[in-house]
């Protein structure tokens, strides 16, 4: 079979295989979603005659799933549900959810690096659970772990940190990676936080070639062409950009930006910046970095490396290129989300919507590409 599914009862047994060829294995509607910067999930249904139909207990049974050699999906069952035929729906969230468990209590930093920062909540989830729910810091890339700033803790759980202290502050891709021991079970977790998508898959998407059904969606999502940033509150009031830019406290997108989507305003709060020049800078570089190239492609396809080995498998976060003639794409955008179904060979694939782009790129792009 392409598809391997494991379970671990209680953290501290071996992995029993779940998924094969016999009744006693067999697993209806088993599906995983996978998507950047998200936990994901992985639904199935174990019928009542099923070898392991009582194995599974919520939040104490991590789950695993293998395609071929790679591992695709890792969490544990977060919910149970019971038909009237006694039939067993299994929902297991993926390992970035461990992060929900934990409190992150008080603490401060005038003065701080995001590296340390994503270290130090880090070590505070990890004090507050059982060493499979571990997670550690691998890798942050520079531009992102050397950056000094503010931060302040008040009781946000670690997940709640991390997303809007670091992913919505500063911009990225978060990985979660998972090593098992083949002789203890034992499960390993780290993180590594990406500034960008350089990846690329060498398995195209292509019409007459792999492509089954295709949807497109075309718009500008949480577009803003003026922001005002605000800085450190210094004698109760908001430090602005007037003194260094024209006495105005707000940056504007290009004109011709301007020109085709009108003013449309945004606040946004830089609390660890008291200088003026420094807070116009992360303001121009905010302007351009908040808005979003918000074309997409939902596509249904088949992998071709299940055929021929030359190819990889498709990943979340590569950039995949995307041809076909008919619809006028030929794009290469990274891709977002995942859905398999374990007992078919097509794969739903969403690419875009992720992609950074400028306001003026948006612009040329929407003008020289989007309009048909």
């Amino acid at each position: 079979m392409i598809y391997t599914v494991k379970m671990q009862a209680d953290r501290t047994q071996q992995w029993v295989d779940i998924y094969g060829p016999s009744k006693e294995l067999s697993l209806l509607s088993p599906k995983v979603k996978v998507e950047l910067n998200s936990a994901g999930s992985f639904t199935f249904v174990l019928p009542p005659n099923h070898t392991y139909y009582s194995l599974p207990k919520i939040l104490l049974t991590n789950v695993a799933v293998w395609e071929e050699n790679t591992l695709i999906f890792f969490g544990r069952v977060s919910e149970i549900e019971v038909d009237f035929y006694k039939q067993k729906t299994i929902h297991a969230e993926g390992a970035l959810a461990f992060l929900n468990d934990t409190i992150q209590r008080p603490a401060e930093w005038e003065v701080t690096s995001v590296r340390t920062f994503v270290n130090y909540i880090l070590a505070q989830h990890n004090n507050q659970v059982p060493s499979d729910r571990r997670i550690q810091l691998h890798h942050v890339d520079d531009n992102i772990g050397n950056k000094t700033v503010y931060r302040k803790l008040d009781y946000e759980t670690t997940f709640d940190a991390l997303k809007k202290m670091c992913l919505e502050a500063e911009g990225g891709y978060l990985f979660i990676n998972v090593a098992i021991d083949s002789s203890t079970g034992e499960s390993t977790l780290t993180m590594d936080w990406l500034e960008g998508l350089e990846t690329s898959g060498n398995e195209p998407i292509q019409y007459a070639v792999n492509l089954v059904d295709l949807k497109q969606t075309y718009g500008i999502e949480d577009l803003y062409t003026a922001v005002i940033p605000l800085g450190k509150e210094i004698d109760g009031v908001k430090l602005t950009i007037a003194s260094v830019n024209s006495g105005l406290d707000y940056l504007l997108a290009p004109q011709s930006v301007i020109n085709e989507f009108g003013t449309i305003y945004h606040v946004e709060n830089f609390n660890d910046i008291d200088n003026a020049t420094t807070l116009k800078t992360e303001g121009q570089a905010w302007l351009s970095r908040q808005n979003f190239d918000s074309f997409a492609v939902e596509v249904s396809a088949a992998e071709l490396h299940f055929i021929n080995s030359d190819y990889n498998a498709w990943k979340i976060g590569q950039n995949i290129r995307v041809l076909s003639s008919p619809h006028l794409i030929d794009k290469t955008l990274p891709l977002t989300k995942l859905d398999i179904d374990l007992s078919k060979a097509v794969k739903q694939v969403t690419v875009g919507t992720k992609k950074k782009e400028t306001l003026t790129e948006i612009y040329k792009d929407k003008t020289k590409e989007y309009v048909k």
